[in-house]
């Protein structure tokens, strides 16, 4: 979670001090949000089809559960797009290769 200030500043004058001060308006600070799901590398790209096939011809049982899963997360990150944004919040996928796990 990161905080920001946009800028927003007021001058006035101390009457004690009888100087001119400044202060940062507490309803211009905003406070980033970031979202992050961590994910395989390999579930985050579609299905080889090199291995859509069986021997017999046949669409392969793996091939099929990639494709769910793919279809699956995909609508996922979709919405999770759509809800951060509508919050002005970042979303990003982490994969194992980024936090080097492998």
């Amino acid at each position: 979670m990161e905080v920001e200030h946009s800028g927003a500043r007021e001058f006035f004058l101390d009457p004690y001090k009888e100087k001119e001060r400044e202060h940062v308006d507490s309803k211009y600070t905003k406070i980033r949000f970031s979202f992050e799901e961590i994910k395989p590398s390999k579930q985050t790209k579609p299905p080889n089809p090199k291995r859509k096939l069986t021997k017999t011809g046949r669409k392969s049982k793996r091939y099929l559960r990639e494709v769910n899963m793919y279809i699956l997360n995909d609508a996922k990150w979709k919405q999770a797009i759509k809800y951060c944004e509508e919050r002005n919040w970042n979303w990003r996928i982490i994969t194992e290769k980024e936090i080097n796990i492998y």
